[in-house]
């Protein structure tokens, strides 16, 4: 898919404005991994805003600031979304089958029921929609100024650089988790079913495993980080996200070398996920 997200980061950055300043999240990091989805779950470009929409207002059932309204916006988006998916997996049927995502998942096996598959479709809609998002959001911050960006983002390193963007900042940066049995850990004991948040971006900055941790360095020798989780649970969308983000991040800094923020970004007040609230750029 690479070409074609080469191809939507193109067409997004021609569309710019050109003597004005704008909100570079919406405009390009939101997109590219959005329309890229789309494309991926065999859905029209002009989809990635519905599709957004509705993830990200179920994903506000895993707010700390959840209440009644987060909850009823929720259950609409769920109800929505799971017409829409049973609308448009009677259409594959009808045509006999599609070659994307949900029409290979559709046909390839006999096991998974059409609500599961919704399911499916709306975890890698999250993911693509908000992770990805987020995580090249995040990483436009941090390479904006950075005075070896062009070194960061040469072929041979791209990797590398992702690698520490979602390790430095990842934008997923707490996780749920149960535990399986009892486990006493650090003097504390968990009986068996206890939730825990395991803070990911914590983990990513221990000292013990990354040297001077609080510093973003592109350079650093590479070794697995936990921005994307780890074990059985480990993000589905993690090499669709990387992928994006090494063909996207270059892509935007040759095309546009000498972006500018008119304003210091400023985190959003959210639990979930570490994310800008705008990215306001001239270009």
């Amino acid at each position: 898919m690479a070409p074609a997200i080469s191809q939507i980061c193109d067409e997004l950055i021609e569309a710019f404005p050109q003597n004005s300043s704008f909100d570079l999240q919406t405009a390009f990091a939101d997109k590219v991994p959005g329309i890229t989805l789309m494309r991926l779950l065999g859905l029209g470009d002009d989809m990635h805003m519905q599709i957004q929409s509705w993830a990200r207002d179920v994903d506000g059932l895993f707010q700390a600031k959840r209440n009644r309204g987060l909850e009823d916006a929720a259950e609409r988006a769920a109800a929505e979304f799971s017409a829409f998916m049973t609308r448009h997996l009677a259409q594959i049927r009808k045509n006999g089958g599609s070659d994307d995502f949900i029409g290979r998942v559709l046909g390839s096996q006999k096991t998974l029921g059409d609500e599961e598959i919704t399911a499916l479709v709306l975890l890698v809609s999250q993911a693509g929609t908000g992770t990805a998002a987020y995580g090249i959001g995040n990483a436009l911050a941090i390479l904006a100024g950075h005075p070896e960006r062009e070194r960061a983002l040469a072929p041979n390193q791209i990797a590398a650089t992702v690698a520490e963007c979602l390790r430095y900042d990842p934008p997923f940066h707490i996780i749920r988790r149960h535990t399986q049995e009892d486990v006493a850990l650090l003097g504390h004991h968990f009986p068996r079913e206890t939730q825990i948040g395991c803070l990911t971006a914590s983990a990513c900055h221990d000292d013990a495993v990354w040297p001077d941790g609080n510093k973003f360095d592109p350079f650093r020798v590479m070794r697995p980080h936990l921005g994307f989780g780890k074990g059985v649970h480990a993000c589905i969308g993690s090499s669709l996200t990387n992928l994006i983000m090494k063909v996207a991040l270059p892509a935007l800094f040759s095309r546009c070398p000498n972006l500018r923020f008119v304003t210091k970004p400023t985190f959003a007040n959210d639990y979930m996920f570490r994310r800008y609230e705008r990215l306001d750029v001239c270009i």
